[in-house]
């Protein structure tokens, strides 16, 4: 069943070592481009996109972070989970310029515009406005547990 899911095995990264937002980017968009869920100027729009529109989001206890590019450069939809190693900074949404330590990065790459509208909300509602999703993804050991940490997250997002 595929088709009726978002966020997959190999787009779930634990634990990931960089030295800053932009390297892990790098590192997650090298894993998609061979996985074959992005085209080769993915990279180079997220990053462009994160620099004009950030996405940290404060949380009630973890900061999320949330970039995404233009699905031109989407070749399979996907929700890449990352957590990072040690915390990162990226730039808050409102647009102030503060940044904010991040450890939990989702990086959205979805064909249909009304499915990533679904996702931010979805993110939103379960991940800033509710701890224990967060929580449980920054405490999960393997991958499966992540995956059943996402499912109400896959759910709102395929159905919708």
């Amino acid at each position: 069943m595929q088709e009726n899911r978002i966020i997959f095995e190999n787009t779930v990264f634990l634990d990931v070592v960089a030295e800053d937002a932009n390297e892990l980017l790098a590192l997650v968009y090298q894993q998609l481009l061979r996985d074959d869920y992005v085209e080769p100027g993915f990279l180079e729009a997220l990053l462009q996109r994160e620099k004009q529109y950030p996405t940290g989001l404060q949380g009630k206890y973890q900061a999320i972070a949330i970039p995404h590019a233009d699905p031109i450069y989407v070749k399979r939809s996907f929700i890449a989970a990352v957590r990072s190693a040690q915390p990162l900074q990226f730039k808050e949404m409102s647009g102030q310029g503060k940044c904010l330590e991040v450890q939990i990065i989702f990086i959205l790459g979805l064909k249909d515009g009304q499915k990533q509208l679904n996702s931010l909300g979805a993110l939103i509602e379960l991940f800033v406005r509710s701890s224990e999703s967060a929580l449980a993804f920054m405490q999960a050991e393997t991958i499966e547990e992540c995956l059943e940490i996402f499912a109400p997250l896959q759910d709102k997002v395929v159905k919708e």
